[in-house]
């Protein structure tokens, strides 16, 4: 049992961080004037990641986060830190939603012999 719990929590931080970069590669910001690619901020919910892009595009310009090998990025601390805190909470909540449904489900099935019929309205 306490490993299955380890194995779970390291899983839960591993999707916690991959969600968090996928949501800084996902969300835009728009820059107004070639001097606002100077500073772009990027995150889901929080901004945790500034970037300079230095593009000629054409104004005003929706942005996205472009590799930061190519373009200088900076990470804000607090910010990937509050990321994960958010996003961890929303998975573990999401995560034992579904652990209670499935649980309540295997209970239903082993109780009666058969799974309920999900297309059966409840009994009034």
């Amino acid at each position: 049992m306490r490993t299955r719990l380890i194995l779970t929590t390291v899983i839960m931080i591993f999707a916690d961080l991959a969600l968090v970069v996928v949501l800084a590669f996902a969300d835009t910001d728009k820059a107004t004037s070639v001097d606002d690619l100077s500073h772009l901020e990027f995150g889901i919910p929080l901004k945790w990641v500034l970037q300079a892009q230095h593009l000629d595009p054409p104004m005003p310009y929706s942005a996205t986060m472009l590799s930061p090998l190519e373009n200088p990025s900076s990470i804000l601390w607090l910010g990937l830190v509050a990321n994960l805190i958010v996003v961890g909470l929303a998975l573990a909540i999401v995560g034992l939603s579904a652990r209670m449904v499935l649980r309540k489900r295997h209970r239903t099935t082993t109780a009666s012999g058969s799974p309920p019929d999900p297309l059966e309205g409840s009994p009034e």
